[in-house]
């Protein structure tokens, strides 16, 4: 289990500002890293520094509750939420079929490629967060109509959603 562990990606201006590209806050500096290797036709990609990139979203949405009820200062998130240490991308010229070499092209592959890796797993953990947080709602709602809490007062996650966050 890890605990309370401060987040790196953001701003103070925009806290769900979470860069794809795996930047950090000190000198924003990309995560990658590039083997070209022209004779062979083959460009790989590397983004490293990856491991606590999903915690560390979890950890700022969950800074950013204001809530009167629940605290939230010993959050403890399960091994589940942490990724590989890096994700790698590769690719290569087909010469028998006449392609020729392009760097900037391989880069670009390359790059996509581990980030699709990257977001398979980072999407699969939010999107486990998320479900964890809807069966506690659940669990919640059907506490209160088993013990006649009345919670008409308390409104739904479209209406928060309508009046917490601008239209994009």
């Amino acid at each position: 289990m890890i605990d309370n562990y401060m987040p790196t990606t953001s701003t103070q201006d925009d806290p769900f500002l979470f860069d794809c590209d795996n930047k950090y806050c000190d000198g924003y500096e990309d995560g990658f890293q590039y083997l070209i290797l022209e004779d062979a036709g083959v460009t790989k990609a590397e983004l490293k520094r990856t491991d606590i990139d999903a915690f560390n979203v979890l950890i700022k949405l969950f800074s950013t509750l204001s809530t009167k009820y629940v605290a939230f200062e010993d959050t403890k998130f399960h091994e589940p939420v942490i990724m590989k240490p890096s994700y790698k991308g590769a690719a290569r010229v087909n010469f028998k079929d006449g392609d020729t070499f392009n760097e900037d092209d391989g880069i670009k592959l390359s790059r996509e490629k581990a980030l699709y890796k990257y977001h398979r797993d980072f999407d699969r953990i939010i999107a486990g967060a998320l479900k964890d947080a809807r069966i506690l709602c659940a669990n919640l709602e059907r506490y209160c109509d088993k013990n006649h809490i009345d919670i008409s007062n308390v409104p739904s996650v479209q209406e928060i959603r309508e009046t917490r966050y601008k239209k994009i």
